[in-house]
């Protein structure tokens, strides 16, 4: 079905299939569309519907509570058509020139699901095609037994041998999690589309000095990013700080890729994993003694931690986790410390 998208200076067409969303559609096809979450939360994809047929792929997404009162407004990431339509967006129209790779749809199996704390998953799917990425970026899953689309983040730097990993959280509650936690899909096929997101280094520019503070399953996308430095070369030209929230220390994971990274950065990596529920810690972790630990709320404990130079240098800030959080962050990076948005690298989830 045929899709008009209109702004006041350009209109592009494109093709949706059935039950197809308008966003992932117009992406498919090389469109720069707004967006962030790409799975109903964040309300960036919002549209005018100006004529045609038009229908929710899920009607009580959080995302529409950023939709003005009285607007006609819809969500592209969760809207699909029966019909010829027309959609006004905010913003400009154009093609994705940015040198990222152009998001598509891909099939794989699920080859390993391996808990690793008690609220932790990691999980491989092996494709049947190749998928280019940059490190940072996400895809979105359809995973057996769930309905719509969930986003995840690579863990990895590259397709390594066909598969990607992810990172999922128990949620109580969560669809996703529980069925995952409680299910054996080894085997099983899963649907990608991908990759989406810009919460990467910008092409080129893998030597800037870093400050990352993240959250829980946050952590997948800095590993990717700290391991693409390392891959290239690039821990000799400059520094990068790593705050890592957790609960508690039985909560703890993938801290032996960090301290592994640390070591090898010789000097330029430093990690400081921070407790949120324990009231004590001491200075270094027992097992990783390259790793710093305090405790707290992360991004507290990163302003606390960062001198205030730092904060006006020429560096870029990778944030990850709960909305709250990395708003709270964003906020404060922006109206306290003028730090430019295209400094900012967000990656919300919640």
């Amino acid at each position: 079905m045929k899709i008009t998208l209109k702004t006041k200076r350009a209109s592009e067409e494109i093709t949706v299939a059935p039950d197809e969303s308008i966003l992932f559609a117009g992406l498919r096809q090389g469109l720069a569309l707004p967006h962030e979450c790409a799975s109903g939360t964040c309300g960036s994809c919002q549209a005018q519907h100006i004529e045609g047929d038009l229908y929710d792929l899920w009607a009580d997404a959080p995302g529409k509570a950023h939709i003005p009162a009285a607007a006609e407004r819809l969500l592209m990431c969760q809207t699909s058509c029966r019909a010829e339509s027309t959609l006004k967006l905010f913003g400009r129209l154009a093609r994705q020139s940015d040198g990222y790779a152009i998001p598509d749809y891909a099939n794989g199996i699920v080859t390993l699901l391996e808990q690793i704390n008690p609220d932790i998953l990691v999980f491989r799917v092996k494709l049947d095609r190749g998928f280019s990425f940059t490190a940072g970026q996400f895809a979105m899953l359809r995973l057996p037994g769930i309905d719509g689309w969930r986003a995840y983040s690579m863990c990895q730097n590259n397709l390594r041998e066909g598969t990607l990993e992810f990172v999922i959280k128990r949620l109580p509650g969560g669809a996703v999690s529980e069925h995952l936690f409680n299910s054996e899909i080894i085997g099983q096929q899963v649907e990608v589309f991908g990759p989406l997101g810009r919460a990467c280094l910008n092409h080129g520019h893998e030597d800037q000095n870093i400050v990352a503070i993240v959250g829980g399953s946050g952590v997948a996308g800095i590993m990717a990013v700290l391991q693409d430095i390392h891959t290239k070369g690039c821990f000799g030209r400059h520094k990068t700080k790593v705050f890592f929230g957790v609960k508690c220390p039985t909560d703890d994971f993938f801290l032996d890729r960090l301290s592994a990274m640390v070591e090898a950065a010789s000097g330029q990596l430093d990690v400081t994993v921070v407790y949120s529920e324990v009231d004590a810690v001491p200075k270094k972790h027992p097992l990783h003694n390259n790793l710093r630990l305090a405790f707290g709320f992360v991004h507290e404990t990163a302003f606390a931690n960062l001198q205030k130079n730092e904060l006006h240098a020429d560096m870029t800030y990778f944030v990850a986790g709960p909305p709250v959080m990395v708003s709270a962050v964003e906020t404060r990076l922006h109206d306290e410390f003028g730090v430019s948005a295209d400094r900012i690298r967000l990656d919300r989830f919640g």
